[in-house]
């Protein structure tokens, strides 16, 4: 209650409030935090090292790819190695690269060895540095996301800088990510377990639904050093005396 308090306090009095997300400033102001000057700016990308291999992909493969914490209540990763086990049956040559670290690693690794994909299905790759990150984007045929929960996630705005569509549940600000009409990735309810199955065999067998040029010259207008820095400048002119 305090803490509540002190926020509205905070943010009703600061100069100015920032979101990174429409939803989040949409879910601040329903607990009373606002600011009569709210802007949306959002993460930002270095389009310099996120960036598609030239030219750009056919994206014809099975290959998944996974980059978050190890937190099951936010990421609910073993929801997505149950996916995975359903769809071997029909596509024994999918794979999944699983990048991150937390501290539910070692029941996930418990959940996909019970599963039956350690043996070539799943690869478990530690936490990376971002340009190995960028490397592994650039070699997936679909980023996904099976989140119960989200803000405005870098790794997905990371992936449509490198032209990789996305699989990702409908939460938080992923929507501003991933437009309705299907044009970056496609999304579905989480905890969906079904949907998902269905979602992941339509972004493997359909990839010419995805654009990643049109992915890459979203990402650079919107996410890249300059965009975001533009937007930062228009605030700070609007907020300081001259």
């Amino acid at each position: 209650m305090v803490r509540k308090w002190l926020s509205r306090r905070v943010v009703a009095q600061a100069a100015a409030l920032h979101t990174v997300s429409d939803n989040l400033r949409q879910a601040m102001q329903a607990l009373g935090i606002s600011n009569p000057h709210t802007v949306v700016i959002p993460n930002v990308v270095d389009t310099q090292l996120f960036r598609p291999p030239l030219p750009y992909p056919e994206r014809s493969g099975q290959r998944l790819l996974h980059v978050a914490a190890f937190n099951e209540a936010a990421k609910n990763l073993t929801g997505l190695l149950r996916v995975l086990a359903r769809l071997k049956e029909q596509r024994p040559d999918i794979s999944l690269r699983v990048a991150g670290y937390g501290p539910d690693e070692a029941h996930v690794l418990r959940t996909a060895q019970q599963l039956g994909l350690l043996q070539g299905t799943v690869q478990f790759l530690g936490k990376l540095p971002p340009a190995d990150i960028a490397h592994e984007m650039q070699q997936a045929n679909c980023l996904v996301l099976f989140s119960n929960y989200e803000n405005l996630p870098c790794v997905l705005i990371e992936a449509q800088a490198s032209g990789l569509p996305a699989v990702a549940t409908r939460v938080g600000g992923v929507p501003e990510l991933l437009p309705a009409d299907g044009r970056f990735g496609l999304l579905v309810p989480p905890g969906d377990e079904a949907a998902l199955a269905d979602a992941l065999l339509s972004a493997l067998e359909n990839p010419a639904q995805f654009s990643p040029a049109l992915m890459r010259t979203h990402a650079e207008a919107a996410f890249s050093y300059t965009a975001v820095g533009q937007q930062f400048a228009l605030l700070y002119r609007a907020i300081l005396p001259a």
